[in-house]
């Protein structure tokens, strides 16, 4: 199986895509009728030359619903034609870190990126509240000497 190498940036799908680049199974490889919710997918984003890659969270019909794990919100609606493909390896330097073969082992994986991506986007929250009150406290120290 050829796969696509795309290079992503963003903190929607922290830690599973930053940085680092993602290998796409073309459309007509992964067959749009096998799509499953928990999916990781490309699409087409909607300014000019960009993708998306993000988990699918519901289907109806030609749409799809997508959100990055630790976005608090899902994305606009997609139609199935703007699929890419489905992301079935991770690259980082020479490392390849590819998706399960067995049926069973990707279902585990598939849902427990649905579980992760049910509390990444309050674990995100709390870290930022916990940067922001960090610089907040630094700022606030007397330094001896003054």
């Amino acid at each position: 199986m050829k796969l696509l190498w795309l290079r992503v940036a963003g903190r929607s799908m922290w830690p599973l895509a930053h940085p680092l680049q993602v290998g796409v199974e073309p459309r007509a490889a992964a067959g749009q009728a096998d799509l499953q919710i928990g999916d990781v997918i490309a699409v087409l984003g909607d300014q000019p030359g960009t993708v998306v890659v993000h988990r699918l969270q519901a289907i109806d019909g030609e749409l799809l619903i997508l959100r990055g794990d630790t976005n608090s919100g899902a994305d606009r609606p997609v139609q199935r034609s703007a699929v890419l493909g489905r992301v079935k390896a991770l690259r980082l330097g020479p490392l390849v870190c590819r998706e399960p073969q067995h049926p069973m082992l990707s279902a585990m994986l598939r849902q427990g990126g649905l579980a992760w991506a049910r509390w990444a986007p309050q674990l995100r929250a709390s870290l930022r509240r916990l940067r922001r009150h960090h610089r907040q406290t630094r700022h606030n120290v007397d330094m001896p000497g003054d």
